[in-house]
């Protein structure tokens, strides 16, 4: 569900699933039950009490994962093709969105100020440069 909402941005690890159903367990939430080697999970009424309780928060969190994935996805697409209309390479995600933070952060900056462009135009020189020397 997350991974859906997040447009495939986050998906949870068992690092974190296990242990948080564990904690639903151990809190009366959720209840467990063997079927071979997995374990089915099913919410109990405290579970769903809690939940309904709980509601505007959860699908506050639940909307802003959304947001984050609709956000994901905008920049996937806008970062698949430059203004040239290239391909650019395949870049990690965290990458692209930086690209991206930058690429906004500039164009505000030119916005707001005419003699910026030397200024972003040096900037982004040495962050160049350093990103040859690393």
């Amino acid at each position: 569900m997350l991974e859906d909402k997040t447009e495939g941005w986050y998906s949870p690890s068992p690092g974190i699933v296990y242990p948080t159903l564990t904690y639903l367990e151990e809190a009366g939430y959720v209840t467990a039950q063997t079927e071979g080697a997995k374990k089915l999970y099913t919410i109990t009424e405290e579970g769903r009490a809690h939940l309904a309780e709980n509601r505007d928060f959860v699908e506050a969190v639940l909307e802003r994962f959304a947001a984050v994935g609709r956000k994901i996805a905008r920049m996937r697409r806008r970062s698949a093709e430059d203004d040239d209309g290239r391909r650019e390479p395949n870049l990690p995600p965290l990458v692209k969105a930086a690209l991206d933070n930058l690429r906004e952060v500039a164009i505000k900056q030119l916005e707001g100020d005419a003699e910026a462009e030397a200024k972003i135009v040096e900037i982004l020189a040495r962050a160049a440069g350093d990103l040859r020397r690393n």
